[in-house]
């Protein structure tokens, strides 16, 4: 069975673990880029059905109602009135196929831009890049925690992060009392210094892309990319500090001046106008000036 269709480039199947193996090897022999899902049970396929009985049974005293924040659901791939998820809707979340990809184009479509993954690791970040990328828009894809780094500095990492690409952020909770002030002026003249800061743009999802490789366990990387992992050991650290060094070199040329000119068609004077002196040193051959007075006479 199709258990999830993710993004325009990432699909999972789920079914009897043969079965799954045997798909592998025929994806492999194609060229197609694929792996297990180290899990041990098949949800999304047939085999939900042997608990049908028992799922709807222990749900069904649920009494779902109407939410206040809007409700995307992968079930549907689209938006949905929270008062349907009762018993039976949880059913259908376990044993059909998940809508993600669906429900990320209709996000879009309705002119959402900010996509935050709250999880212990990013999963879907990459496919929701797919999503945006497909459809041709700008949108962020953000993650909160990561794999061995859930404390709070890394979750303070992740709301910079979120801000820094244009989503408001309250920041009371973290400076409590805090208040905006203006940046100094220029202690004796008076007048702004600092540079005027550019309008935040969203990510690339490039750039989100780029963070997922980094976060993602080594052996795991190795395996995804089809190559040995002395290779990736090998070029992996490389690569990460090119891009480093590309990415504060073009941080620096955005605060640059530029300084252009272009030549100016001064239309010759038609005559001398007005009275005028000349001063001219006793020697004949020495080059003389002019000063005009204004149609007066200068005093000697």
């Amino acid at each position: 069975s199709v258990a999830a269709v993710n993004g325009p480039l990432s699909t999972v199947v789920s079914g009897d673990a043969d079965a799954v193996a045997g798909l592998l090897e025929v994806l492999a022999g194609e060229g197609v880029r694929a792996r297990r899902v180290e899990v041990d049970y098949a949800s999304h396929s047939s085999h939900v059905e042997a608990i049908r009985e028992q799922l709807l049974a222990g749900l069904k005293d649920i009494t779902p109602r109407t939410g206040s924040v809007p409700f995307y659901s992968s079930v549907t791939g689209g938006l949905l009135d929270t008062k349907g998820l009762d018993a039976e809707y949880w059913y259908r979340n376990l044993r059909e196929t998940v809508e993600f990809g669906k429900a990320t184009e209709a996000l879009l479509s309705d002119g959402f831009r900010f996509f935050v993954e709250a999880s212990p690791h990013p999963v879907l970040g990459v496919a929701v890049g797919e999503s945006v990328e497909a459809a041709g828009v700008d949108a962020a894809a953000l993650g909160t925690l990561r794999r061995g780094e859930g404390g709070q500095e890394q979750v303070l990492r992740a709301v910079g992060r979120a801000w820094e690409c244009g989503l408001g952020v309250d920041w009371s909770g973290v400076f409590p009392g805090a208040r905006r002030v203006e940046l100094p002026t220029y202690a004796f003249q008076r007048s702004r210094y600092w540079l005027t800061a550019p309008a935040a743009a969203p990510a690339a999802p490039a750039e989100d892309r780029w963070d997922e490789l980094e976060a993602q366990d080594p052996a795991q990387l190795a395996e995804t990319l089809g190559v040995g992992r002395a290779a990736l050991d090998e070029v992996l650290p490389a690569l990460a500090v090119w891009r480093s060094t590309r990415s504060r070199e073009r941080t620096a040329e955005s605060w640059r001046y530029h300084v252009a000119w272009a030549p100016l068609s001064v239309a010759p004077a038609d005559g001398l106008a007005g009275r005028w002196l000349a001063l001219r040193p006793p020697r004949g051959d020495a080059a003389w000036a002019r000063w005009r007075s204004g149609g007066r006479t200068p005093a000697r």
